[in-house]
């Protein structure tokens, strides 16, 4: 029995470490366990090996710090959007009544890896309370008592990354019925809280749920109006709330806690019951302090809208190929065609609509139909917009005078300096917006080039101004932002001749009918005026200039000198030997409307996708790089060197073939301990909210420092020098939690409002996602720890998203969808990138090399290195072979290192290949291990290693406790199994005697 339990005792813990191996750097993560020590050659008191400190004394100091600037943060970026009837701000004396579910849930962050921890987070409530204001507590009770009864799916709880290749019916807004509050007795309790009533309207997105429209719900199929499926117009429920609350109270104000836009038609209507409406994102930890401080009035708002909200949301070209389709004879590749959440070949996403995303569409084709334009429709443009791209109320007014536009030839730029003038009765922030407008062309139509009839070149924002103080305000606009990409002529930008114009607005629309009005001739009638001082537009705010001769060459030249021309060629269906669709232009908005997209799966696409065209080595005559050297280099003799210093050569020499497998093939949530060049293990963490731990935490060892808003509201500041200022609080959270890598920010594109990770992304419109990034970029960096901006490239929906195909045209691909990444890699210096599951036509991000070497390194010059987005799957692991999560493929593209949990993907498949039989991948690992240890070499995982510092691997107490059980259970069963023996021995030399007729003498007996 014991010999039993011992022999299973071995073989589980042996087995369990076999295993278990395969896993290490997970599950050390998993305990907060480093993996290594160090120890000290030399006196270390010589020097100061803390290359990156923090500025306050302890993490205590740090946080109420980071708490300060948080509230702030929503201070900053929330939206006023409506305020009618004094609303706002509210009387500190006021008593208010609460009402909506989330108004005792609120919404701090989406799901997903993203998710991050806010516990401790004050309540609404309790913010209010704080400030004067009296709440009340029969309802705030109620919402408390059915608060698991009447859960959101999702809800702010979750912490699933959904894997289903469907799910969007599962969405659920599920608010309170009024009906529940009147026979639970609430209503009863409004006459004393009747000054107004605060309702919260809420809806979530995350990874992998996207948010839903014409989809019947599972839950309640008739829980959106006329059972449209559409979550993002108010449910019946939440508008008998709102109008029960217009019954009952003095005042209605609306909180919207979305990153999703809602429909805004029961704010925009006649018959609207809403007389105040702020818009505030998720809140993160301390937004809702913030919250309360921007209804009272102790802060004004001065946040601007990062997208254009809608009364029709539905009215988006994008719409039409928002989610994603399969592919019509997907059935035909069989098992090719496996969707298992993580390798979903079976979908992809047209971009038909090309560059007119958001604002690009809706204030386009409204100066079409004010030009009467052949194919414009009859279209009505606020039947369709709410609120335009960058609008936003304040407590107060502004005034603008002294507006130069002065062209600046040395620095290739347009001057814009104006003094803005408070002359209203509250302190408040304003910004001034800059616009402009290209010329479209007979050369445009001609050859598929699209022209946004306004586009954000630049903004600033004013510090707080006291009434009747002035600033005056600089912006520099780069003409460069004036080009357009030609991809069939030229096939670079071009910056074409005739008249362009540029001015300030209040907004995009505000813009544009300042350029109507400078242009003339357009039909009055058709004129729609929002949220500017003049209702025709103002001429005197524009700057016109006009260009004589075309020019293709100024902005067709990269960072690096590489020839900026076509990368994109997979991303047409031409490419593949099949018609490419037609995209929408706005010389025939009618004609070119778009329409859901069905494409079949031809050979050549499947050969490039599923990995029937197997890796084979390049042909090469160059002898493998040197290896094993011993040239007493650590990486700290590099800190501070450049890239192209000679002395990276011999550091690089040291390597070992398994070190090089180890860095490119094993970069989950960090990279490894490599004592060759004595480099420690650097640890790398999500997310765009601030460092979450959502995914390698799992047992609430380490925490999280501050959870930040959303980048929604980040990009709704509009304030760069504050987004700088954040940043480097993100990269103090950094230092004090030991992280020297943030899986952030997230660029991609609010393609449509109903994106499930819009709360991860800054907006629909590319310049500002890439002016807010590059500063917020800048503050984390500056504390040495390094960013990875994600998910490049054309990540923008979650629903099949998984190495989901994306078609779409050039023009689109960089001017909308890599614009932000490339303002943060240029002018912020970002050092890397995180991949996107999806892929550029068929071929997966990560191994597209126009992507990954061309334009990231070549065009923009980024210096660092770039890890895939989760890569451990069956693809990478079955025999069935795939070029998806392929690292042979991935590597010789520009993709430096996978984020990889286990050694049997990419590790195993560098680590069992010849060398020999391929030395230019060979090449390409070593350069991905040289943009690895120039990173890390010069950031906060250095901390603490001198000159005279020995880096060793170090195991965790859990395999030393492995070790442990198969050594002792081992001796006991050795031990067992030896008496087992001697008894079975003694046993048979007894009964040998016996049968001699031997007597057995009393010793033996006993």
């Amino acid at each position: 029995m014991l010999t039993g339990v011992s022999a299973l005792l071995v073989a589980t813990f042996t087995t369990g470490y076999l295993i278990t191996g395969k896993y290490v750097d997970v599950i050390n993560k998993a305990f907060g366990i480093d993996g290594w020590k160090t120890i000290e050659v030399g006196d270390p008191s010589k020097e100061d090996a803390k290359y990156f400190k923090s500025e306050y004394k302890d993490q205590d100091e740090l946080y109420e710090a980071d708490a300060d600037i948080a509230e702030r943060l929503t201070e900053e970026g929330s939206v006023l959007l409506k305020n009618e009837n004094s609303a706002l701000p509210l009387s500190s004396t006021s008593k208010v009544t609460l009402l909506g579910h989330s108004s005792n849930n609120f919404i701090v962050c989406g799901t997903g890896s993203a998710k991050i921890d806010a516990t401790g987070a004050p309540t609404l409530y309790e913010a209010l309370q704080k400030r004067g204001v009296k709440v009340n507590k029969t309802a705030w009770d109620f919402y408390e008592k059915n608060k698991n009864a009447y859960k959101s799916n999702p809800d702010k709880d979750s912490n699933s990354i959904r894997n289903s290749e469907s799910g969007l019916d599962t969405y659920l807004v599920n608010e309170i019925p009024y009906e529940k509050l009147e026979s639970d007795g609430v209503t009863s309790s409004f006459s004393e809280y009747n000054d107004a009533a605060i309702v919260v309207i809420s809806r979530i997105g995350g990874e992998m749920y996207d948010i839903p429209n014409n989809v019947k719900h599972q839950g309640d199929p008739d829980e959106t109006v006329n059972g449209s499926g559409n979550s993002l117009e108010l449910t019946k429920n939440e508008i008998e709330l709102i109008d029960k609350a217009k019954e009952n109270f003095g005042k209605v104000i609306v909180l919207l806690n979305s990153a999703n836009p809602l429909e805004c038609d029961f704010l925009t209507s006649g018959s609207s019951k809403v007389d105040a409406c702020l818009w505030v994102g998720y809140t993160g930890k301390m937004g809702l302090e913030g919250v309360a401080d921007l209804l009272v009035g102790n802060v004004s708002p001065s946040g601007r809208l990062v997208d254009t909200y809608c009364n029709d949301n539905t009215a988006s070209p994008a719409m039409e190929n928002m989610y994603s389709a399969e592919w019509s004879n997907s059935s035909k590749w069989g098992k090719d065609m496996v969707s298992n959440g993580l390798d979903g070949n079976k979908y992809f996403n047209a971009y038909q609509e090309g560059i007119y995303v958001g604002y690009r569409y809706y204030e386009t084709r409204y100066e079409d139909y004010v030009y009467a334009r052949n194919g414009v429709g009859d279209y009505d443009y606020k039947e369709v917009v709410a609120y335009p791209f960058g609008y936003g109320l304040t407590y107060s007014k502004f005034e603008y005078n002294g507006l130069k536009f002065v062209e600046n030839k040395t620095q290739d730029t347009v001057e814009v300096t104006l003094t803005v003038k408070n002359v209203g009765e509250k302190k408040a922030k304003d910004v001034v917006e800059v616009y402009f407008q290209s010329p479209y062309t007979d050369f445009d139509i001609a050859n598929g080039i699209e022209k946004s009839a306004v586009e954000l070149c630049g903004f600033a924002k004013t510090k707080e101004l006291s009434p009747n103080e002035s600033e005056e305000v600089k912006i520099s606009v780069p003409r460069e932002e004036f080009a357009s990409y030609d991809s069939k002529v030229n096939q670079t930008y071009l910056l074409e001749k005739g008249d362009y114009y540029l001015t300030i607005g209040k907004n995009s629309h505000d813009a544009l009918n300042n350029i109507i009005a400078k242009k003339g001739n357009g039909d009055s009638s058709r004129i729609v005026s929002f949220g500017g001082d003049n209702a025709g537009g103002d001429a005197s705010n524009v700057y016109h200039f006009t260009l004589s001769a075309d020019d293709a060459r100024t902005y067709s030249i990269g960072k690096n000198g590489e020839k900026i021309t076509n990368r994109f060629d997979e991303a047409s269906l031409s490419y593949y030997g099949q018609e490419d669709m037609k995209y929408l232009t706005r010389n025939n908005w009618e004609g070119s409307w778009t329409t859901a997209v069905s494409l079949s799966l031809n050979q050549k696409m499947h050969d490039e996708m599923t990995g029937i065209k197997q890796y084979v080595p390049t042909e090469s005559t160059k002898e493998l790089p040197t290896m094993n050297a011993k040239n007493n280099k650590k990486l700290i003799d590099l800190m501070g060197k450049s890239y192209s210093d000679a002395d990276w050569e011999l550091l690089l020499d040291q390597l070992s073939y398994k070190d090089m497998c180890e860095l490119v093939g094993l970069g989950y949530h960090g990279t490894k301990v490599i004592t060759s060049v004595n480099k420690p293990a650097a640890k790398d963490e999500n997310g765009p909210q601030g460092f979450s731990g959502n995914l390698t935490d799992i047992f609430g060892i380490s925490k999280t420092m501050m959870a930040y808003t959303d980048e929604n509201i980040m990009g709704a500041t509009w304030n760069t020098s504050f987004m700088e200022e954040v940043g480097k609080h993100i990269g103090e959270d950094g230092l004090a939690l030991g992280y020297s890598g943030l899986y952030g920010p997230a660029m991609n594109t609010h393609r449509t409002p109903y994106g499930g990770r819009n709360f991860e992304y800054y907006s629909e419109d590319p310049f500002l996602s890439g002016k807010i990034a590059a500063s917020e970029v800048k503050g984390i960096q500056s504390k040495g720890v390094y960013v990875f901006i994600k998910h490049y490239a054309l990540n923008d929906q979650e629903t099949n998203c998984r190495t989901i195909s994306v078609f779409a045209n050039e023009q689109s691909i960089r001017e909308i969808y890599l614009k932000p990444f490339e303002h943060a890699i240029k002018d912020g210096g970002a050092h890397n990138v995180m991949t996107a599951f999806a892929r550029v036509g068929v071929v997966w991000s990560s191994a597209h090399k126009g992507l990954m070497t061309d334009v990231l390194r070549g065009e923009w010059g980024m210096d660092g290195f770039a890890v895939s987005d989760y890569t451990t799957t069956g693809a990478a692991t079955t025999s069935h072979p795939r070029t998806t999560y392929d690292p042979y493929f991935a590597v010789n593209a520009g993709t430096d290192t996978f984020d990889s949990s286990s050694e049997d993907s990419q590790y195993t498949y560098l680590y069992r290949l010849n060398p020999a039989k391929d030395p230019e991948l060979v090449w390409n690992m070593r350069e991905a291990c040289h943009r690895i240890l120039y990173v890390v070499g010069n950031s906060s995982a250095m901390n603490g290693l001198g000159k005279g510092t020995i880096v060793i691997p170090e195991m965790g107490w859990w395999q030393m406790s492995l070790i442990d059980g198969i050594i002792y259970s081992s001796i006991a069963l050795t031990a067992l199994l030896a008496f087992s023996v001697y008894r079975q021995t003694r046993y048979l030399l007894e009964k040998r005697k016996l049968k001699n007729g031997e007597k057995i003498s009393s010793k033996e007996e006993k």
